[in-house]
This record gives C-alpha cells, structure tokens and sequence, in this order.
C-alpha cells in the first residue's frame, strides 16, 4: 500500500512533516494567544461573553489555575491557591458545598482530578443560565464538557458527573451542588 504524498506548504515546497507550520495555520489571523493566562485583547478578564463589544476574544475555553478560586487577590491555604505540581499533590479539600452528595472536604487533590482547562461555560441568561455547567446554548449544548486535567489526560465529563468533577477539580463552591 502506498502513503499519500505529504502536503505542500504555502509556498510550495513539501512539507514532510504533514502538518503547516504555526504561523501558517493562523489562517491571516494576526492574533493569537501567547499566554493562556491573558487570553483576551483587553486582558484577564475572562471569555467571549465577558468582553466589551468590539474585542472578541481568542478562545472558547477557561483556565483553572487555582484550588478555591475567589476571583481576587487574596492568597492563602484556603483562597486562590495557584495550581503547580505541588500544590495539586498536597492541596487538602477545604471548600464546603451545599447539601451533604459533595462533602470532599479533608480528603486529599489528586491530578488526575485537579482541572486545568476546561471548555468554557459563563453564564448569561436564556439558555446559558448556569455557570460552570452544561446548559443548552454553551459549546456542547447541555451534554457535558471537554477537560484537561494536572496528570495531562483530557475527557468529555458529562452533565451527569461535571458539577462532582468540577468541585474534585477547582475545589469551589458550585451553585448546583445540592440539586445535582
């Protein structure tokens, strides 16, 4: 059996490698994210329904980068604990959720749990009403959501099991924790 020829480059010439190079797959975008940290032109401030009209962002996904997220400035063993090997190796469940399905609470992180990016899902009415969990108009519909989590596996949670893997990997409190 013969294998396809690779495919030529823009300019071209073969391509051995099968796959364009970076600046060639921008497609004549000239933006594109160099930090998943700052994923919008106007800064961290979140995804696509989070920005002014006029600046689009550049992603449709969000980073998970603290254990109790407060969305502030204060640090501590409780509060906006950056993720790094350590700290998702030794970070202790701390966070209490409504209802008693959830009660991780003293047990210890692990990184096949611990979220780092994960499909984005912000909240804003109509059929988005839930933050952090699958509604109909967010990117998958209300099925689930793609995830990466600290050990480097990627999954599809579904709706059925995201607000316990969602808690497992953020260590937040989630809305829907007694309902689901």
């Amino acid at each position: 059996m013969r294998s396809a020829a690779p495919p030529e480059a823009p300019n071209g010439t073969p391509n051995v490698t099968g796959v364009f190079l970076y600046q060639d797959r921008l497609h004549d975008n000239t933006r594109y994210c160099k930090s998943l940290l700052d994923n919008a032109r106007l800064g961290r401030i979140g995804t696509l329904d989070t920005l002014p009209a006029g600046y689009p962002g550049c992603t449709s996904y969000e980073v998970a980068g603290f254990f109790c997220g407060g969305n502030g400035s204060t640090v501590s063993d409780t509060s906006n604990v950056r993720k790094t090997q350590t700290s998702v190796m030794n970070h202790i469940y701390c966070t209490p959720q409504a209802g008693n399905r959830y009660n991780f609470i003293g047990l210890h992180a692990s990184a096949s749990d611990a979220w780092i990016i994960y499909d984005a899902d912000d909240a804003s009415g109509g059929d988005r009403p839930n933050e952090d969990f699958p509604d109909p108009g967010d990117n998958h519909g209300a099925d689930g959501g793609n995830v990466v989590f600290a050990d480097g596996h990627a999954a599809w949670v579904p709706r059925k099991l995201y607000v316990g893997s969602f808690i497992r990997g953020c260590d937040e409190a989630h809305q829907l924790a007694a309902s689901q």
